[in-house]
C-alpha cells in the first residue's frame, strides 16, 4: 500500500517534522545550569517521546548524561529495554497484573498502595531481585499517588520489604507553568516537605526527592529536592 501511495502521489505525506537533537541537548544543558549542582535529571520519553521516536531520542539522551528515563506505562519501558537501552527506566503507572513485567525488566516504578507494594515485593522475592520504588504522593494534582496522611504507613511497609528499595519520594505539580497559580504550587511544596520531614524523622533515608516537571525546574528554586523530571 505504501508503494502504491508513492506511485500515485509521489510521497506518503506532505508534512515533515524535523527533530533537532542538538537543540534538545542544548535545552537540557540550559535547564541544568539553573539547577543545584548534582541534581539528577530524568527525561520523560512517554508516548514515543511525544511522537519524536522514543528509542532514538533515548539513545541520544544517554550521550547528554541523562541516566534515567521516564515513561507513563510499563509496556513503554519494556519497549525501551527490548531495544537495548541501558539507562534506568522509571514508569509512573503499573497495575498489579503487571508486576511480573516490572520485575522481569528491572523497571523502577511509582507506588502508592499497600496492595501493589505487597504484590510487587512477592514477585521480586520469587525472582531473587530487588526493585527500586518511588513513593508517589498526591499533594494536589489529584491524578496519581496516595493521600498525604497515608504516606508514612506506605513508606514504612516499603522499607520492611527486603525485595524492595525505597529509591525516591515524589509528587506532581498541578500548575507549575501558571504564575497565577503559584500560591497553589507553594502549598504543594509545603505539604510535600512536611511529609518528607515526617519520613526522615523515622530514620528512613530518601535517595531522591522529586516534584518538578520542566516548568517547575525552570521557574522555581527548589534546593531541597535533588531530582527533576523534564
Amino acid at each position: 500500500l505504501e508503494k502504491l501511495t508513492v506511485t500515485f502521489n509521489d510521497s506518503i505525506c506532505t508534512n515533515q517534522c524535523i527533530i533537532n537533537l542538538a537543540a534538545i541537548g542544548s535545552n537540557i544543558q540550559a535547564i541544568r545550569s539553573k539547577l543545584p549542582p548534582k541534581t539528577r535529571v530524568m527525561v520523560i520519553v512517554k508516548a514515543l517521546a511525544y511522537g519524536t521516536d522514543d528509542i532514538r531520542v533515548a539513545r541520544f539522551l544517554r550521550s547528554c548524561g541523562v541516566d534515567i528515563l521516564g515513561v507513563s506505562y510499563v509496556d513503554e519501558g519494556v519497549a525501551l529495554k527490548r531495544a537495548g537501552l541501558n539507562q534506568a527506566i522509571f514508569t509512573i503507572n503499573a497495575a498489579i497484573y503487571e508486576v511480573s513485567k516490572v520485575v522481569k525488566w528491572d523497571l523502577e516504578v511509582g507506588v502508592s498502595s499497600l496492595e501493589f507494594i505487597e504484590a510487587l515485593a512477592k514477585e521480586a522475592a520469587s525472582k531473587n531481585k530487588v526493585i527500586k520504588v518511588h513513593l508517589h504522593i498526591d499533594t494536589g494534582m489529584s491524578r496519581f499517588g496516595c493521600r498525604p496522611e497515608e504516606a508514612l504507613e506506605i513508606v514504612e511497609e516499603i522499607v520492611k520489604q527486603p525485595s524492595l528499595k525505597l529509591e525516591g519520594v515524589m509528587t506532581h505539580f498541578a500548575c507549575a507553568e501558571n504564575p497565577a497559580q503559584d500560591l497553589f504550587t507553594f502549598g504543594q511544596i509545603k505539604t510535600f516537605n512536611a511529609i518528607i520531614a515526617a519520613i526522615e524523622e523515622k530514620g528512613i533515608q530518601i535517595p531522591y526527592k522529586h516534584a518538578a516537571n520542566s516548568a517547575g525546574a525552570i521557574r522555581f528554586q527548589l534546593p531541597e529536592y535533588n531530582m527533576v523530571r523534564l
